[in-house]
């Protein structure tokens, strides 16, 4: 994930949380004895959360590739 975006911008921005607590479920680290998750509506978040990007990324690939077609 780290390779495409920056998890803290994620967490931030997607899930309103620290990316330390978003790399604690993602890692799924035991706290306070017990194992962290994502809860299954921070699940459908973060599956919204990278459609999202992707439809943007995909917007922003169109634009460029419509400038590129026309020069």
């Amino acid at each position: 994930m780290e390779e495409i975006i920056n998890k803290a911008e994620f967490a931030q921005q997607y899930l309103g949380e620290s990316s330390e607590d978003f790399d604690k479920k993602l890692a799924g680290c035991p706290v306070g004895g017990s194992k962290t998750e994502f809860t299954a509506e921070e699940a459908k978040k973060i599956v919204e959360s990278f459609r999202d990007i992707a439809k943007r990324l995909t917007a922003l690939a169109e634009e460029i590739d419509a400038v590129a077609t026309v020069g």
